[in-house]
């Protein structure tokens, strides 16, 4: 339940408390590990969102789309801390200590995120 198309990805939280999944709905949704409860839906892509990668403190989400757009979400109140435009359609993400790596349709992007 929740997702209205099919899953496109799906992350575990680095305690592995929650994970995030993906859909070409537009949608990212948190859910509890352990119940299986729907914990929230994150919702400003205008395509797809294909892939999604869980900062290594947990604290931040991000969310890449076949809109061209890399958005980071706070993973305590849901909102949106940064929002990356890039050329062409986005595919995978990944999170390092430093920063963020994304792939798409015009190559790799690696952002270094500070909050």
């Amino acid at each position: 339940t929740g997702h209205t198309s099919g899953v496109n990805a799906v992350a575990i939280a680095p305690d592995g408390t929650w994970l995030a999944t993906t859909s070409g709905d537009r949608s990212v949704r948190a859910w509890d590990a352990v119940t299986g409860q729907q914990r929230a839906t994150l919702t400003n892509h205008t395509s797809g969102v294909n892939a999604v990668g869980i900062a290594p403190d947990g604290t931040w989400l991000a969310t890449v789309s076949s809109d061209g757009t890399v958005r980071i979400w706070d993973t305590a109140t849901g909102g949106i801390s940064a929002l990356m435009r890039v050329d062409g359609r986005l595919v995978d993400c990944a999170w390092d200590s430093s920063g963020l790596a994304a792939a798409g349709q015009a190559g790799l992007y690696y952002f270094t995120f500070k909050p």
